[in-house]
């Protein structure tokens, strides 16, 4: 694709870095785009309100009004209503890119960007929006009872599948981008942000049902020496099969995290009646799971893990309190000997 290809498509950037504007600039003047760049969100709604642009890219992070509320004026106001947003921004928080989908933005873009992948994502999203214009403009018409009813039908429907993959192609996109920022790298395992976003959408549920939440917070035993004494890729290896333990020791409705380092926690669902007997069947399948032998060239590392556990809400009464007591039950098992379980101190 040349430069020639984008004459006339009309971007609109807003970024209160001037460095950021001036980079994104040069990147899509190169590349045939005509651009509309501003430091200033108020003057580039001004300027998007009075000739409507063909696609928005707007950073996040912005004085007086930032990019989510920008977007939420556009895409109240029937003249932009239609207007494709991006989002850049320098930040991963997987709430903040959930917000972007929200308020009606179509992807997002991190910094440091690569000119070639926002290149592509605009390319793709002008695509979207154009054949989602064609299809619009048939559709009104509705202008098939004269000569050429069948390419005009063939064209509709050769349209209509463009859509449907471009809407595929986003909706994957998508789904991706939030299974990366929700899920650990090397274990796949949830990470603290699907922590975030699970466990009080867990407590509200048992609130309303009359269920309780069980954590038990697992810390690896003798996982340091594997480094030291195997390297990063054993270590990596193990915690990777600690992982699997895991999930083949909790039940399809439990949720498996990894915290960070070798620290793991488990979110069980707890039915009323159900309590610590029944967290502590788990946390034994647990202890069981992670006890894995390592094995160097004359000698065997056993590893194992010290498990805190902690029931929401006897040990805390929100999601901080509850991290809290699992994280003290955990040192408890720690000072304890270690490759036990334990709960919260009195």
């Amino acid at each position: 694709m040349n430069a020639n290809d984008h004459i006339g498509d009309d971007i609109l950037v807003v970024d209160d870095s001037q460095e950021i504007l001036l980079l994104l600039t040069t990147i899509l003047q190169r590349a045939g785009y005509s651009v509309r760049p501003f430091s200033n969100p108020k003057e580039a709604l001004a300027s998007a309100q009075a000739q409507q642009p063909e696609l928005c890219l707007l950073d996040v992070n912005m004085p007086v009004l930032n990019g989510f509320e920008l977007c939420r004026v556009l895409k109240q106001d029937p003249r932009t209503l239609s207007v494709p947003v991006l989002f850049i921004s320098a930040t991963e928080n997987v709430d903040d890119q959930l917000k972007g989908f929200e308020v009606g933005g179509v992807d997002f873009i991190t910094k440091p960007f690569n000119s070639r992948i926002v290149l592509a994502r605009i390319g793709t999203h002008l695509q979207l929006a154009r054949t989602q214009a064609e299809l619009q403009k048939y559709i009104a018409s509705q202008d098939f009872a004269r000569v050429g009813l069948e390419e005009q039908a063939s064209e509709m429907v050769s349209l209509a599948e463009s859509l449907h993959l471009e809407k595929q192609r986003v909706e994957e996109s998508k789904r991706i981008i939030e299974h990366q920022a929700l899920h650990d790298p090397l274990t796949d395992l949830g990470n603290r942000a699907l922590l975030n976003k699970v466990l009080p959408d867990m407590m509200e549920r048992a609130r309303d049902q009359g269920a309780k939440i069980g954590m038990a917070y697992i810390d690896l035993d003798n996982f340091k020496p594997v480094n030291d004494r195997l390297g990063h890729d054993a270590g990596d290896r193990l915690l990777c099969d600690v992982a699997d333990g895991l999930r083949e020791a909790i039940r399809s409705r439990d949720v498996a995290l990894r915290l960070g380092g070798d620290e793991f926690s488990v979110l069980t669902w707890l039915e009323p009646g159900e309590g610590w007997d029944a967290l502590e069947r788990m946390a034994n399948r647990i202890l069981e799971a992670v006890s894995i032998p390592v094995e160097g060239p004359d000698f065997v590392i056993q590893t194992g893990g010290s498990i805190g556990t902690a029931i929401w809400p006897d040990n805390g009464a929100d999601m901080d309190a509850i991290l809290s007591a699992a994280d003290n039950a955990m040192y408890v098992a720690k000072r304890a000997g270690k490759g036990r379980i334990a709960r919260p101190p009195d």
